[in-house]
């Protein structure tokens, strides 16, 4: 309002200038004493009037609370959200005015999990065994793996993705289980590999629109059968054997050889005759002896019947016929020396492994004896192999039947010997018995080591195992030497009694 005698303008209501910022008035000027002037003695004029704004409101949000996400592979200072405020004063939403005003607002972020971890199993690596001829769907052993992910990143499913389809897998919990009948006579060992995979890739990642692959991970799982007396033993490997007129009475003329195909004492075999026979006798380990000198009047062909059992429980027997045709001569085979009766087994020696070539002319047919520890290892064409490791610990004893193309057999004992660390430093000589260091011993003072060898009767096969105990001691095996062959130095002639050169000499032992 306006004061009619001073001009004097003052407020007359309350002002907002967030409404109105600017107010314009009209003010008339009248002389009320000189009416007679032009216009009447009065003028006009227009007074703007800018209403200063006063800090007097806080800043306002749309709404009290929100709530965001985020994924957990945000971009470092890369803005994921913005934050909207308002303020009807002639300020920004940050206010600086005088004094600053504010207000709050909740922010709710939740990180969402980004699929950046793999499945990890809990060991690098399964071993399991099962039974040969266990029933379908029989549990074999449980393999598990955890993902630091959540919800489906974290999901793990398995399956098998390297192996036999012998054996399968539940995908959700892990579980091993035999899919197919499975014999140890015809795979004794499988190797599978299992692989763990999380679900993220079922997935995409908002506002970003990517797609996030699953990850996953795999182990390997190595499953041995175990074996069942489900075999009983086998007269296909019996051969005819010839006996030599001038045999001995109670000496062995020959062996039978009755495979079973079962191992430990599942297929270990033992014989007798099924009958008495006038002639031979049948020991437990096969060997066949004369009961008395031949004649030219006993039959020159033979048919002893022989019951082979195995140790397994129940036991199961077979009863074979070995055809023995009494002949003269000796066998043609010949042993080509050296021959090695001590096989020591390679230390990285697996199921399979080769060990040894043995050497031999007029082989017509190479055979192990039967004992307890003869299915573990095969011989073909004089190759010896293991096939599975036995029980027992070495030396392990083999006496080997070579026979020739008559059926005359000749009998080697040998005996395999665990891998020894002295044999890479030491030699026997089998004849004589003489030990040789074949090389140097170094970074060895001090230090023990053993050498395991078997002493054996040529003629009775019996052995009597022996150790020698190796002490290294002091001294060196090499000469010392200098680190230069020739060394230059100069010398002032006018150098003093005493001097030392700058030059060392340095030896080495």
């Amino acid at each position: 309002m306006i004061h009619p005698d001073t001009g004097r303008i003052t407020v007359a209501r309350y002002l907002d200038a967030d409404k109105h910022d600017r107010v314009i008035l009209n003010v008339q000027a009248r002389d009320l004493l000189r009416a007679d002037l032009v216009n009447g003695g009065s003028n006009h004029t227009q007074v703007v009037i800018l209403v200063e704004d006063h800090n007097d409101n806080s800043p306002r949000f749309p709404i009290d609370m929100v709530e965001i996400t985020v994924s957990e592979n945000q971009t470092v200072h890369e803005p994921f959200y913005i934050v909207h405020a308002t303020d009807k004063d002639k300020r920004k939403a940050q206010d600086h005015g005088i004094p600053p005003r504010s207000t709050n607002m909740t922010l709710v972020i939740h990180v969402s999990d980004f699929n950046d971890n793999a499945p990890v199993f809990e060991t690098t690596s399964y071993e399991a065994e099962v039974a040969e001829n266990s029933p379908l769907m029989t549990a074999v052993l449980k393999v598990k793996a955890r993902d630091a992910d959540s919800r489906e990143n974290g999901k793990v499913l398995y399956r098998i993705t390297n192996g036999s389809s012998a054996f399968g897998i539940d995908e959700k919990t892990g579980m091993i289980y035999v899919n197919e009948n499975i014999d140890r006579e015809v795979q004794s060992v499988y190797s599978i590999v299992v692989t763990a995979q999380d679900q993220g890739e079922q997935f995409w990642q908002f506002p970003m629109d990517l797609f996030q692959p699953s990850l996953s991970s795999s182990v390997p799982v190595r499953i041995h059968i175990t074996d069942v007396n489900d075999n009983a033993p086998s007269c296909n490997s019996v051969a005819t054997m010839v006996v030599p007129l001038d045999s001995t009475p109670a000496t062995t003329v020959g062996t039978v050889v009755i495979t079973d195909r079962d191992s430990g004492l599942n297929g270990t075999v033992v014989y007798r005759s099924q009958q008495s026979h006038p002639l031979f006798v049948v020991k437990s380990n096969g060997d066949a002896q004369l009961r008395r000198p031949l004649t030219e009047s006993d039959p020159t062909d033979v048919r002893l019947s022989v019951i082979a059992s195995d140790q397994g429980t129940p036991r199961k027997s077979t009863v074979c016929h070995v055809q023995i045709r009494i002949g003269r001569g000796t066998s043609a085979v010949k042993i080509v020396e050296p021959f090695e009766r001590n096989i020591r087994m390679p230390s990285s020696c697996q199921p399979g492994c080769f060990l040894r070539q043995l050497n031999a002319t007029g082989v017509a047919k190479w055979q192990i004896q039967s004992n307890d520890i003869s299915n573990h290892f095969s011989i073909n064409d004089g190759k010896l192999s293991m096939t599975s490791h036995p029980q027992t610990p070495p030396p392990w004893s083999l006496s080997l039947i070579l026979s020739d193309k008559e059926g005359r057999q000749k009998h080697l004992s040998i005996k395999v010997l665990e891998s020894n660390s002295a044999s890479s430093h030491f030699e026997l000589d089998q004849a004589t018995g003489d030990i040789y260091l074949v090389r140097k011993i170094r970074d060895l003072e001090g230090r023990q080591m053993s050498l395991h060898y078997s002493r054996i009767d040529a003629l009775t096969s019996e052995s009597e195992a022996k150790q020698i105990d190796f002490e290294v001691g002091s001294g060196s095996v090499d000469a010392p030497y200098f680190n230069e062959d020739v060394m230059r130095v100069t010398v002032a002639e006018d150098a003093v009694i005493g001097w030392c050169c700058p030059y060392s000499l340095t030896v080495f032992v």
